[in-house]
This record gives C-alpha cells, sequence and structure tokens, in this order.
C-alpha cells in the first residue's frame, strides 16, 4: 500500500509537471528526450512508463499527443500496479490546460467592389441563403449583415444551402463529422449518389464541420465508430478527385463554420452578379 501510495503520488507530479511546462521542454524534471521511446521516469525501484501515439523527443511534443496507457510496475514483478482511475488511461491533453477557440472575429465591412477607382460596394446586392427543409440544426447567418441580407427556408433538390437566384448553379452539402462518419461507412452508396447529383452544379461543395486534424485523429467512443481516421480521410480524397467537388474542412466550433459558409456563399455570389451584371468576375482591377 505505501508504494501504491507513493506511485500515485509521483503520477500527480509527474502530469503535474507536465501541466507547468505548458508545451516547453521539461526533460530534466520529468526525464524524457530520448528519441523514438516512450516517456520514462524512474523513481527508486518503480519504474514509470507512459506510452504515447508518436515518438517524442520534448515534452512540447507531447503536449500535442494523448498518453495510452500509464502503469507502474517493479523489477521482477508479475503485473503492474494498480492505478487510480483517474490516472489510467488519461488523454494527455486533458491534464494540460486547453483554452478555447478564440479566433479573430469576422469582418464587419462589406466586400470592397470598385471599377476604376471607385467604390460601386453600395450597387452590389448582398445574397439570400436557402437553406433546405430537411436540414436540421442548421447554421446560422445572422451574424454576418455584412455579408448575408438574409436567410429563407427552401425544400432544395439536392444539398443544403444555395442562394436565391443561384439555386441551379451552386449548392452546397453540410456534414458534421458524426453525420461525416456514418455516410461515409454506413450509407457509402447513396452518399456517392448524391455526389453525382450534386456535379450538375457550376459552383458546389463539401463542407465538413470538423478540421483536417479532426478528420485525421483517433475517434472517441462518443462518436460510437470502429472507422480509421485513414479511411475516412482518403475517401474524402477520392471523391473530390472522382466528382470534383471540394471539400472544405472548417471547424467543430460551429461560429468558425458559420463564418466560412457565409465567406464562400457571399462571395460565389458577388462575383455571380458582376458576371451577370456584365461587369467581369473581378473585385478590383489588378486585383481578385
Amino acid at each position: 500500500m505505501v508504494a501504491e501510495r507513493q506511485h500515485n503520488q509521483r503520477s500527480d507530479e509527474i502530469l503535474a509537471g507536465f501541466r507547468q511546462t505548458s508545451g516547453e521542454s521539461n526533460e530534466e524534471e520529468v526525464g524524457i528526450g530520448i528519441p523514438n521511446y516512450d516517456l520514462v521516469e524512474t523513481f527508486g525501484q518503480v519504474k514509470f512508463t507512459m506510452a504515447t501515439k508518436r515518438p517524442v523527443k520534448k515534452a512540447k511534443r507531447t503536449a500535442g499527443g494523448r498518453i495510452r496507457h500509464v502503469s507502474f510496475s517493479e523489477p521482477g514483478a508479475e503485473r503492474p500496479l494498480e492505478l487510480e482511475p483517474d490516472i489510467e488511461d488519461l488523454p494527455l491533453d486533458e491534464g494540460l490546460p486547453r483554452a478555447e477557440p478564440h479566433p479573430v472575429g469576422p469582418p464587419a465591412g462589406r466586400l470592397i467592389v470598385k471599377r476604376n477607382g471607385h467604390s460601386i460596394t453600395r450597387q452590389i446586392p448582398k445574397p439570400v441563403v436557402l437553406i433546405d427543409t430537411r436540414e436540421r440544426a442548421p447554421l446560422s447567418f445572422s451574424r454576418f449583415p455584412n455579408w448575408i441580407a438574409g436567410e429563407k427556408r427552401k425544400t432544395l433538390r439536392v444539398g443544403d444551402y444555395s442562394v436565391e437566384g443561384m439555386e441551379h448553379l451552386l449548392i452546397v452539402e453540410r456534414k458534421s463529422l458524426t453525420d461525416l462518419i456514418t455516410t461515409l461507412m454506413q450509407q457509402r452508396s447513396r452518399f456517392f449518389e448524391m455526389c453525382e447529383k450534386l456535379t450538375k452544379y457550376r459552383w458546389r461543395a463539401l463542407l465538413v464541420e470538423a478540421s483536417y486534424e479532426d478528420v485525421k485523429t483517433e475517434y472517441g467512443a462518443d462518436l460510437n465508430t470502429s472507422a480509421h481516421p485513414n479511411a475516412v480521410s482518403g475517401s474524402l480524397d477520392a471523391l473530390e478527385a472522382k466528382f470534383g467537388i471540394p471539400v472544405i474542412y472548417t471547424s467543430q466550433y460551429r461560429p468558425l463554420a458559420e463564418e466560412k459558409a457565409a465567406s464562400w456563399l457571399s462571395k460565389h455570389f458577388t462575383y455571380w452578379h458582376l458576371e451577370q451584371s456584365g461587369l467581369g468576375r473581378v473585385l478590383q482591377e489588378g486585383d481578385l
């Protein structure tokens, strides 16, 4: 029991060391810095091992990974001593202070359009976003009055979002990470049939409410899937290559996903309106 208390106490100290490190090298305290080895700490006759997802050279490399297993064992012991539940299999990033996303806010002004050095921005209308009536928990565009004039619910032939007046030209299919995995793994044929329909549109996109890092990271129990990240990311790459549908990776942080969608829709509308008005597909001469 004394040894076990020492082990648990030492594990707390080591994890605290990582917390205090905040991404900086902590080689002397934690005893790491051995390339391509698990993190190892020796306490008297007791060996402490943290196995990580990837090889680490510095503690700061570890901050971005996860502890897959934590165990203590004495030389010659038949089995590792038991650890407290809050230490066993503890994800390292849960032991580190993680700040909420703090991206800069979206632009407050309009998308500037100039001709002959003079702004004609006020002559350019803002788009009305069409949201499919079957879309559950839709993105909100109310925070972007500088880009979007409003929202309307309408049954679209395919996809989830379009722009009024461009229903036959532009479409966006939105997928949360959970929905994306389920669709690719369990409803694959049906999803690809839908992608075939998207190719009929001049501008189309698959907007994923997750970053590429999210897609490539091992999925937790909350996603309830045995799918491998490589299978999901590989399918998305193949989908883009086969159907010519751009995959827009955004964020699981909903406000960022909404901002990306609003920006993408408003810019496509603006270029289209300029083109339809005989003003050319350019915002400002000599620029975009």
